[in-house]
């Protein structure tokens, strides 16, 4: 008994939520720890890093978790009538991977920008930081919720 397609785009699947939602994690968790130093300087260099982690991991792993997901819908014949966390698993995707994710990377980078210009104590590079850490919270909630419907599969 080998294993088939559907187990390895599944296995991807898997992989890719684990990756965008500990990627957000991760960002919250050192963000969190770099805004109890207080350093400016420091909260720079923490946007330049995140934006390149952005682009690196959460945007692949997000894409990667829709094209999987599209994939194994289009395997069950994409019948979500009887299953309703399909739908709000893709309603949570486009509205986190649009709301954050996509614009995380650019925001971050304009941080780095106004901070390069205005220097990194510039109150506009702080609430721009402060904005990226407040939308990025708001994605955490709705991953973590989207990863417990997508586990207990409720019908």
């Amino acid at each position: 008994m080998g294993i088939s397609l559907h187990d390895v785009i599944l296995l991807v699947h898997v992989a890719a939520a684990v990756a965008w939602l500990g990627s957000v994690l991760a960002f919250e968790v050192l963000a969190a720890r770099q805004r109890g130093r207080g350093d400016a300087a420091e909260g720079v260099a923490f946007a330049l890093d995140h934006a390149f982690f952005t682009r690196a991991v959460a945007l692949p792993g997000a894409l990667a978790l829709l094209l999987s997901g599209g994939w194994l819908m289009h395997d069950g014949g994409f019948e979500i009538r009887e299953s309703w966390w399909i739908g709000a698993g893709l309603g949570i995707w486009f509205v986190a991977f649009l709301g954050s994710t996509m614009l995380r990377g650019p925001q971050l980078a304009r941080v780095v920008r106004g901070a390069a210009e205005a220097g990194p104590d510039d109150e506009d590079v702080r609430w721009r930081l402060r904005q990226v850490r407040m939308v990025t919270r708001g994605e955490l909630l709705l991953l973590t919720v989207a990863l417990a419907v997508m586990v207990l599969k409720p019908t």
